[in-house]
């Protein structure tokens, strides 16, 4: 019996680290080539987590070569901006089936990279919110967390009065006084 016997089962599947790493970023290139899909979802952080994302596929690939990585100081920043930036992305807007399928395929690969790479306990920390977070599986505590970044959040928008507002607030004033003042 033949691969073709089974219709159509001819897709490679991925059977060591080494494999399942190539076959990873193989479908983060994908992703990444719908510019218009990615700028929509992402924003000006488009380019970030692509750059990010690069920075981390480098590294691994060295250390799959068994070279020594040395990240720059700059290079980890870079990184931790864009988990920074996935996260209040996460935390302020709605999830986008593009958003879903890069944040599955990244998560696994910041950790790795932190894992094997960094050995930052402030990276991993952030990771290990941003995957619960994605999971649905926060605890209290991270809840607690949210609630309060969003309860800021939202004081911000009610604090914000430009002043056509003021104007508006007045205006109204005035003909909720003159509809009053005709009432019997």
């Amino acid at each position: 019996m033949s691969e073709k016997d089974f219709g159509g089962m001819e897709e490679r599947v991925p059977t060591s680290s080494e494999d399942i790493f190539h076959d990873t970023c193989e479908k983060i290139d994908k992703i990444l080539a719908f510019k218009q899909s990615m700028a929509a979802t992402f924003g000006g952080g488009a380019d970030m987590i692509e750059n990010s994302y690069r920075i981390i596929k480098e590294h691994s690939e060295r250390a799959i070569k068994d070279e020594p990585i040395e990240a720059k100081n700059s290079e980890v920043q870079s990184v931790e901006r864009a988990i920074d930036y996935l996260t209040d992305l996460q935390l302020n807007k709605p999830l986008t089936p593009i958003y879903k399928d890069l944040l599955f395929l990244l998560i696994p690969l910041y950790n790795n990279w932190n894992n094997n790479c960094i050995k930052s306990k402030d990276i991993g920390s952030k990771l290990s919110f941003l995957e619960r977070m994605f999971r649905n599986s926060l605890t209290m505590e991270e809840l607690f967390f949210v609630m309060r970044k969003l309860l800021h959040e939202a004081k911000k928008i009610l604090e914000y009065s430009p002043p056509a507002f003021k104007l508006s607030r007045a205006y109204s004033g005035v003909i909720e006084a003159e509809l009053n003042a005709e009432k019997p």
